[in-house]
């Protein structure tokens, strides 16, 4: 606002060209992506866009309303530009070119650089956002409901003590999967163990139950993700890769988790920070295992909401034996409700506090930073990936990519953005309502395949031909690049 009202247009321009100088030099790296996500996610707006841009030009063309704005040129606009920067066009001729643009200038202009982007680059993190979309809402969020209400069909009619070892069994094996959050492991427990032992421990006893078991899987998942896979593979560098060891957000949280004692900002990270990545830092560091899991005891404040949010959303069309018509617990919808909002914001306020504390640690301890030496093997394979994405970028640059490749890699964008679109607009119309209260003998005929309507399938399939498709975009660069450090080494 200050630039805008103190500065001629001209001046406006020079210093919104520095700002965004500035915000290149050190957020460079970080454009590509955000250009892909802009563009996966308004892909069809944008073409709506240019398509009422071009009727606005069609209707300047034709004259026929006296308000209409005139047609601009190319040549005005280049003048106005060449005015603009004080500059001379080198070629003067070309501004008396009458040729008049089929999209209005602005448009023009907001398409030039478009055009200017790595197209190959940005389409690719444009589908690759459209991918994690798709394997988070479907894979996770659909077919990871699925198995867990089947795993709960199938022990309902277990004792306590086989409920609880199956569960604890299937939670570590998905708490090691780094993608997977651990919010549905807790609801799962909450939903299966507290129906078992209600007529063992009673209900208040099988809710503390569940708490209890639930915050013994996350720190026996803790305990092998430091000691199995960050202490026993430390020596691996693909893993010290993966955990990004030479990163300074990493750094930050080395510097934080080797503090003696238990700070705020200690437990802040093991709480609120990515639990797949801080637990194998903690065993590449060697850190004591008890100190680590006394801090991450407060992630009971997390699992409570999250497995009474799962106990009171089953006991919501609980009903009495005798008179089906009166519901058992009719609190229970409420209780839902808030538990609901208490785990969004005590989920919200951990991750806040994690960032909170690593971005502090960043600023105020940035020469202790600087002090933390590279580790020189993952150097090197960052090195040697760095030098293989140059040749990569350097035989996918849009003009040099042929046609029929040009095709592909676009077709698979608007193929992942069609399918994200479809999931996301028509939900109802894609998968059946299905929660983890559900049953897939009741409430899918006993076929897990029926939670997909045609609908869904066909988002699907046009999911996959959009991974078939830069898959074979992505062969075809590899196959490209290798031929030409043949003919660079030849």
């Amino acid at each position: 606002v200050f630039v805008a009202g103190s500065f001629s247009r001209p001046d406006q321009k020079r210093h919104a060209k520095a700002i965004w100088g500035r915000v290149v030099a050190k957020y460079g790296e970080y454009l590509d992506p955000a250009r892909g996500l802009a563009i996966a996610v308004t892909l069809p707006v944008a073409l709506v866009y240019v398509g009422l841009s071009f009727m606005n030009q069609c209707v300047r063309r034709t004259g026929i309303f006296s308000c209409s704005a005139p047609a601009r040129s190319c040549a005005t606009e280049d003048k106005e530009n060449n005015a603009m920067n004080d500059t001379e066009d080198d070629n003067p001729s070309n501004l008396d070119l009458p040729k008049t643009d089929w999209i209005t200038e602005r448009t023009r202009g907001q398409v030039n650089v478009f055009k200017s982007w790595d197209r190959s680059k940005v389409y690719t993190f444009a589908i690759y956002w459209g991918a994690a979309f798709m394997v988070l809402f479907v894979v996770f969020g659909k077919v990871t409901v699925l198995f867990l209400s089947w795993l709960i069909e199938a022990v309902q009619n277990f004792s306590l003590e086989v409920v609880t070892g199956i569960l604890v069994g299937v939670g570590l094996v998905m708490f090691l999967l780094p993608p997977v959050p651990g919010g549905p492991i807790y609801m799962t427990l909450g939903i299966v163990i507290v129906p078992v032992g209600k007529p063992i421990l009673g209900l208040a006893g099988s809710l503390i139950y569940a708490n209890v078991v639930s915050l013994i899987i996350k720190l026996l998942a803790c305990t092998m993700q430091q000691k199995v896979i960050g202490e026993n593979l430390s020596q691996s560098v693909s893993i010290r890769q993966q955990v990004g060891i030479n990163s300074e957000l990493i750094k930050s949280a080395r510097l934080v988790l080797a503090e003696p004692g238990l700070s705020i900002g200690k437990v802040s990270i093991l709480v609120g920070g990515p639990d797949w990545p801080v637990s194998v830092l903690c065993g590449i560091m060697k850190l004591k295992l008890f100190p680590i899991l006394l801090g991450t005891v407060p992630v009971i404040f997390l699992i409570i909401p999250m497995t009474l949010m799962g106990s009171f959303m089953c006991m919501t069309d609980a009903v009495e034996e005798d008179d089906d018509s009166k519901l058992l617990y009719p609190w229970a919808g409420v209780a839902t409700a808030i538990f609901v909002a208490l785990a969004a914001i005590v989920q919200l306020c951990s991750g806040l506090s994690a960032s909170y504390f690593l971005q502090q640690t960043a600023t105020l301890r940035r020469d202790e930073i600087a002090a933390i030496p590279n580790d020189k093997e993952v150097e090197e394979v960052e090195h040697e990936e760095k030098q293989r994405k140059e040749a990569y970028s350097t035989v996918t640059q849009w003009g040099a990519v042929p046609q029929l490749a040009k095709f592909t890699i676009t077709l698979s964008l608007v193929c992942m953005v069609s399918s994200c679109y479809i999931v996301q607009l028509f939900p109802d119309s894609c998968f059946e309502t299905y929660s983890l209260t559900n049953t897939i003998s009741d409430d899918l005929d006993g076929n897990w395949a029926n939670m997909f309507k045609p609908l869904g399938r066909v988002a699907i399939l046009i999911f996959l031909l959009s991974c078939a498709l830069l898959w074979c975009f992505t062969s075809w660069a590899k196959v490209r690049k290798s031929l030409s450090r043949l003919q660079v080494g030849g």
